[in-house]
């Protein structure tokens, strides 16, 4: 039996699974099917909004999704998230730091031509490199290139490379 439970003045669907997201974040299950039908791809089993600049994934596969991202963009950046999951996991050794880079930098590909299919003209989330990713003759190389020379960030880009130097020095027993 499915019903509706009112609690401080807010209608609850009490048939809707119960989230999983850690606080502050909250599900919101309309908002994930609007972005995943614009890529054809469910994939991405929890997403949770709530601040969080940028919208990361987490080892489990949760995402963490800024809730001040349109749909469109935020359909863009779960196409980035699902590059991720699709792909085994960086196995650890000397090339560990340059393979995540690698990835990253095909991730962001991926989420840049969503933005541009998805015709995302102003966007909320602004990466410097974007400008020069849609010049550049190897645009995934380049990308590979301003992630490296930018280990602090820049930009909509955290400093990817000061984290994957951590993850890759903690190397499972």
């Amino acid at each position: 039996m499915t019903g509706m439970v009112l609690a401080s003045g807010i209608a609850c669907d009490s048939s809707l699974p119960l989230s999983n997201c850690p606080a502050p974040f909250v599900a919101n299950e309309y908002r994930t099917e609007a972005m995943q039908d614009l890529l054809s791809d469910d994939s991405i089993e929890q997403v949770c909004y709530g601040l969080h600049r940028p919208s990361v994934i987490l080892p489990s596969g949760m995402v963490l999704m800024d809730h001040s991202l349109p749909i469109k963009e935020g359909a863009a950046r779960l196409a980035h998230f699902g590059h991720h999951l699709n792909l085994s996991p960086v196995e650890y050794g000397p090339e560990c730091v340059e393979r995540a880079i690698q990835r990253e930098a095909e991730a962001f590909q991926v989420e840049l031509q969503w933005r541009e299919r998805l015709e995302i003209r102003h966007s909320v989330w602004a990466y410097e490199f974007e400008a020069g990713w849609r010049e550049a003759e190897e645009p995934v190389q380049f990308l590979e290139n301003f992630i490296q020379t930018h280990p602090e960030g820049a930009i909509g880009l955290s400093p990817l490379v000061d984290d994957y130097t951590k993850q890759c020095a903690n190397e499972p027993p």
